[in-house]
Formats: C-alpha cells, sequence, structure tokens
C-alpha cells in the first residue's frame, strides 16, 4: 500500500505539535485532507487489506478520491450522500446554490476510477439496505453531524462491517459538533480513540 505520503502529512503534524483544534477538516494538504491520511495509517496500523469499504457524506469527494488512490487491494467504494440541503443538516456548510454541482464534482474526481465505485444517492438510512451485512472491511461516517442522524447512522452501518473491521467517524469535537460526541459515547462508552483532525474510529468487535 502508498502510505508514504500519509505518514510524512502525519508526522509533520506531530512534529509541529498540532493539535485536533488546530487541524481543521477543511485542512487540505496538496492531495487530499488530513483524515484520509489518517484513515489510511489507521488501516497500516490495524493490517487490514480492505476489499469492500463504504464511506457516508461524500460530497464533493475529497476523502474518496485519497482512498481510492491509495488502497490497490480494494474492488468495491460504496459512496453514499444525499446531495441536497435540510433544515436538520448539521456539518460543513452548504451552499444552496451550489450543492447541486457537488455531485457532479464528485463523479468527475472519482471517474477514472469508476469500476470500483459503487454510488448510492440518496440518504444514508434508505441505502443501507443495498449492502449486505458483515461485507464491509470499513466505513467512514462523515454525514450529518447532529446527534439523532450520527446515533442512526452508527446504528444502521456497523452491522455492515466484518468483526475486526473499522468503524470511522469524524468531527469528533465538543465545541463545533457536540452531538457527535455525545452519540459516539452513548455507543461505544470508552472503546474507542481519537486521532488528528477529529477523527474518532473502534474495531467491531
Amino acid at each position: 500500500m502508498q502510505f508514504e505520503l500519509g505518514q510524512k502529512i502525519i508526522d509533520l503534524f506531530k512534529k509541529k505539535d498540532i493539535s485536533n483544534k488546530d487541524c481543521k477538516t477543511q485542512d487540505i494538504i496538496k492531495d487530499g485532507p488530513v483524515r484520509a491520511y489518517v484513515i489510511l495509517d489507521l488501516i497500516k496500523k490495524n493490517k487490514i487489506n480492505p476489499k469492500e469499504i463504504a464511506e457516508i457524506g461524500v460530497w464533493r469527494g475529497h476523502t474518496s478520491i485519497v482512498l481510492l488512490r491509495n488502497l490497490p487491494s480494494l474492488e468495491v467504494f460504496h459512496a453514499i450522500d444525499s446531495w441536497i440541503n435540510y433544515e436538520d443538516y448539521q456539518g460543513d456548510n452548504k451552499n444552496n446554490e451550489t450543492i447541486i454541482f457537488d455531485k457532479l464534482i464528485f463523479e468527475d474526481r472519482t471517474h477514472w476510477l469508476k469500476d470500483k465505485l459503487k454510488i448510492h444517492h440518496g440518504f444514508s438510512k434508505d441505502t443501507c439496505d443495498q449492502i449486505r451485512d458483515n461485507s464491509l472491511d470499513l466505513i467512514f461516517i462523515d454525514a450529518n453531524h447532529s446527534y439523532e442522524y450520527l446515533l442512526e447512522d452508527i446504528k444502521i452501518w456497523t452491522p455492515k462491517v466484518k468483526k475486526d473491521g473499522l468503524i470511522i467517524g469524524h468531527d469528533y469535537n465538543p465545541k463545533t459538533f457536540p452531538g457527535v460526541v455525545k452519540a459516539v459515547h452513548e455507543v461505544f462508552k470508552d472503546n474507542f480513540t481519537t486521532e488528528l483532525d477529529d477523527i474518532w474510529w473502534c474495531t467491531k468487535k
């Protein structure tokens, strides 16, 4: 696996002693967001060669393209997003005037890897039944960050993950997204770990 760039990025942040609160979601390091390289590092450390993974909340594909590029073992990448703005949404700011282009940007960014890509256009709860239980090596949840929506996402997507697979999420930040913190603690108690760029994760037991 081609983790060299990701490891250099992670090492750079550690040397500069940059904390989670300073390493924000929008920090893009040349070829992708920090969160994508943190995920690659977790895959390496857990000695997983993922064949099938899912990202819930792909937006414009910043994380997706890094994972698709750097996971040669990958056979299927499930991309789940509604690509609409709605009243209950909590997460990165989305502009109603440009959101119609976000799916087009995602497709343009990932089109050369479309043989591995399965796009599920819709809400998370409406698309999860399209994926078999115990089939995924990894899920990355980065959709609606409200307590209710994230709690639902964790509960409906965890059965899709294989035993010892990775359950990973974003924006574990009590100041910015307290709902994320509440939902993660409610489900996993203290059996999870946090990383750079407000990543939280655990393995499925």
